[in-house]
């Protein structure tokens, strides 16, 4: 989610950007300017400034020598993930149209965006493009593909050179898991993709939770992975290690954290960068871990259900004697410091506070009896969006209260929220309005105060805070000069629907299970569509709507490109939204469908 927004004027794609400008000269279709007189290789070299979409949708379109000369542009980078908008399907048609006969130009691509839910949909419309024709991008770099299945995996594969230098995947199996020995077998055939292949990122997604090792078939066949990221499966390390020596940055995580390291690898390795992510792990194992680990110079640890072992200072600063860089967040079990407290003065030490200079914070979760140890360096924090108590310091850290991490997601909970907001959270993007039992009574007027509302991008306000005081709720909402997605409930369309909201971009509508009545109906879409004049997703929950047939085709005269129908998942074969109700009953036209594990339809249009 970003803070801005192309402001769609014309359904066209010919349409869609401002003409393209050069020293304050507009370069009208047809006519020599400028620019177009500079010679070929001065352009190509002022194109490296500009993004591939801008060349495909803005410069193609000027005059016939621009395009001649773009269509040469020897280094093309297609990053479908960073759109500042959802794309239209006729967008991408003709993106994909432009691109099919210029793959080998193509140095990057990026597709799609990870916390985009119609990724599936367009990754299998960007597939299709290529099937009929045997097209290879024979000069990519870098590639990216998120929620590919592993037989689309083996059609792209086909078409990647071996000179690919950067590989980062998002694999998921379709089924419910899979075998420790097929999961070893996948792992092992990306690690040794290509000779030249050094940045590997791989999230693998319904693969076997069991420990995985690699079996080693050939011992002179290594891989030349420099850079490795895991997510989704638990490796043994010693087993990676021989398969790929020159490895010197790793990020895992693990689930079964006590048996990453069950031998001490007796082979020098190259890691200097480490960024762990644990579950139960015990002081022991880290200890192992990290003493084989001798050219290690930057460590990040971040461990969840902890006992009080971890929570030593002194023991830790044996490890880290020649670690140059030091981040953790430590969580431990709410029962770890019931026999004896935690030793804070284990971190207040000469080597932390004066030779390392890393200060640790204590943190206590006074309601649900956690407690975390973290550095306080922003980067490693990653609240979820639960409810942020407070920070506890100890005195001798030489932190400033004041300076806290950068959250990212927010949630104002009413028991504790004037004691969290007290505290300068500067660049909360996301704000989810809860409600209990009231003991600080909070409303708008304190969050205005004690958040900065200019970068609130998105908000989820809950039913509690919209009954109590919906014209406020309403002002606050007005008041935010950057808010881009809105998720409402209940009776507070009534209210919205009659405010214009052309900044919002993306609206989801939640099924109110104290309110049935509160269903939408065709004048209501009609109010909404008129009020979010340019809406691009439209997320409703199928319970919301009194006639879905009239709803879809209302939305076909708008600006929206993406549509999520979300379903109960206990739902027969006669109520479900499938691709051939939807072709029976609503005009929609070539349009891309899919459908998840969670019953949530996804339309592309």
């Amino acid at each position: 989610m970003t803070s801005t927004a192309i402001v769609r004027q014309q359904p066209s794609y010919m349409c869609m950007r401002k003409p393209f400008y050069y020293s304050n000269v507009m370069i009208r279709k047809g006519k020599m300017d400028y620019l177009t007189a500079l010679p070929a290789e001065l352009i190509h070299k002022i194109l490296s400034d500009v993004p591939t979409f801008d060349i495909f949708l803005s410069v193609f379109l000027v005059n016939k020598r621009l395009r001649s000369i773009s269509i040469a542009y020897p280094r093309f980078e297609l990053d479908f993930s960073s759109l500042v908008r959802p794309i239209s399907k006729n967008e991408f048609d003709y993106i994909c149209t432009q691109i099919l006969y210029l793959t080998p130009q193509i140095v990057s691509l990026k597709l799609f965006d990870k916390d985009d839910p119609i990724t599936p949909t367009k990754n299998a419309f960007f597939f299709s493009k290529f099937c009929p024709m045997v097209r290879t991008f024979s000069n990519l770099q870098s590639l990216t593909l998120t929620y590919i299945d592993y037989e689309t995996w083996l059609f792209f594969k086909s078409r990647l050179p071996l000179s690919i230098v950067k590989l980062s995947i998002h694999l998921v199996y379709n089924g419910r898991s899979t075998s420790s020995f097929i999961t070893s077998e996948t792992l092992y055939e990306f690690l040794l993709f290509s000779p030249s292949l050094e940045y590997l990122s791989l999230k693998m997604s319904n693969y076997s939770d069991k420990m995985i090792s690699i079996r080693e078939r050939n011992p002179t066949l290594l891989s030349s992975i420099q850079h490795f990221h895991l997510d989704g499966i638990t490796i043994n390390l010693p087993s990676l290690f021989t398969i790929v020596p020159r490895l010197h940055t790793l990020e895992v995580s693990f689930s079964n954290s006590n048996r990453i390291f069950d031998v001490v690898h007796n082979q020098p390795l190259h890691i200097q960068r480490l960024r762990l992510e644990l579950y139960a792990i015990t002081w022991a194992t880290t200890a192992t871990l990290l003493s084989s680990l001798s050219r290690l110079e930057y460590l990040t640890v971040i461990a969840d259900d902890l006992n009080s072992d971890m929570a030593d200072g002194h023991a830790w600063a044996e490890l880290l004697q020649e670690i140059k860089h030091f981040e953790c967040k430590l969580q431990f079990y709410w029962d770890a410091f019931s026999h004896q407290p935690v030793n804070l003065d284990s971190f207040r030490t000469k080597f932390w506070l004066e030779e390392k200079k890393w200060f640790i914070i204590y943190e206590q979760n006074i309601d649900i009896d956690y407690s975390i140890l973290r550095s306080d360096l922003s980067s490693t924090i990653d609240y979820p969006s639960n409810e942020i108590i407070g920070i506890l310091l100890s005195e001798s850290s030489k932190c400033d209260p004041t300076a806290l991490p950068t959250v990212h997601c927010s949630t104002v909970n009413h028991q504790h929220a004037k004691y969290a907001l007290l505290h300068r959270y500067t660049s909360i993007k996301q704000l989810n309005l809860t409600y209990v039992d009231v003991v600080f009574p909070l409303n708008f007027k304190d969050i205005c105060m004690y958040l900065d509302i200019s970068r609130i991008v998105t908000c989820y306000p809950g039913n509690e805070w919209i009954s109590k005081s919906p014209y406020e709720m309403i002002d606050f909402l007005r008041n935010l000069p950057n808010l881009r997605a809105l998720s409402l409930c209940g009776p507070i369309l009534n209210y919205v629907i009659v405010h214009s909201w052309p900044n919002i971009r993306h609206l989801r509508i939640e099924h109110d299970p104290n309110d049935c009545s509160c269903v939408i109906c065709l004048n209501v879409m009609n109010a909404i569509c008129h009020s979010f004049s340019y809406l691009e997703r439209f997320d409703i929950h199928l319970s919301c709507v009194s006639n879905l047939r009239q709803i879809l085709n209302s939305i076909k005269k708008t600006t929206v490109t993406d549509v999520i129908i979300r379903q109960p998942r206990a739902i027969n074969s006669e109520q479900f939204i499938s691709w051939e109700w939807i072709k029976r009953n609503t005009k929609l036209l070539h349009v891309n469908y899919a459908c998840d594990a969670e019953n949530s339809v996804s339309l592309w249009l």
